[in-house]
């Protein structure tokens, strides 16, 4: 609530442990979350939000008999306490358990860290970083069973199975919002092949429309048997079919 409030967050930078039982810590030193330095200082550092602005906001509380008290401080940031600047901390930017649930799909199989990032602001208003998803998709990756991940697949979007002589030879997925996307610019379609490429070497299409701002948006997933030109019109028919 306080940080929500003030817009600021400090967090645990320094401290020294009791053996004590009922108290943790003889001392504890809290700093502002932006109170990393930067690697270099030079001249032409942009002034914008960032973790390393080593500001030297703090407060250090000591134990004095059964309570903590605040020993010394000092409340003066050397950046803007707003909340356009908290989007650089750790816990502004921090999914629940929920949201991650619900965005797996995206975090799992899109290619494009960038689209990964829109699709989360969009969904939840949180800035995540690259870091934040190349550590939400190790999180998230586990061994499940197909029959789990379609179950899954299914909770959040849609899943087209393409079959030949009795064998599944692609499976597609669109998001409810990559559907919403589609049918705002269902002309503009185009293919990207990753061949193999993709970290776990699936034949993986996607399908990608190009909005007003002329940026390219998937709106279809296609794991196909074989990455080959005449895999290519399976997906655009399941995708029509959505």
């Amino acid at each position: 609530m306080f940080s929500q409030m003030t817009h600021t967050h400090y967090v645990h930078a320094e401290s020294r442990l009791l053996k004590d039982v009922r108290y943790k810590y003889l001392f504890v030193v809290f700093r502002c979350t932006f109170g990393r330095k930067r690697k270099s200082e030079g001249l032409n550092v942009n002034k914008k939000p960032s973790k390393f602005l080593n500001c030297q906001s703090m407060f250090r509380v000591r134990l004095e008999g059964q309570q903590y008290v605040i020993k010394s401080y000092n409340m003066t940031h050397n950046h803007p306490c707003t909340s356009s600047w908290m989007v650089c901390d750790p816990l502004s930017r921090r999914l629940s358990s929920e949201e991650k649930e619900n965005l797996k799909p995206v975090i799992l199989h899109c290619q494009s860290t960038d689209e990964v990032i829109e699709s989360i602001k969009e969904r939840t208003g949180k800035q995540v970083t690259a870091a934040d998803v190349k550590n939400m998709k190790a999180e998230l990756s586990t061994g499940w069973t197909r029959k789990q991940v379609l179950q899954m697949m299914r909770q959040n979007g849609e899943v087209r199975e393409h079959a030949e002589n009795g064998s599944i030879t692609a499976i597609c997925f669109s998001s409810y919002d990559q559907i919403r996307l589609y049918n705002q610019y269902p002309e503009v379609v185009c293919i990207d092949s990753t061949y193999k490429t993709n970290n776990k070497k699936y034949s993986l299409f996607q399908l990608v429309v190009t909005d007003n701002w002329g940026r390219g948006r998937t709106v279809m997933f296609a794991w196909t048997k074989k990455e080959k030109r005449a895999d290519r019109p399976v997906p655009i028919t399941l995708l029509d079919a959505t």
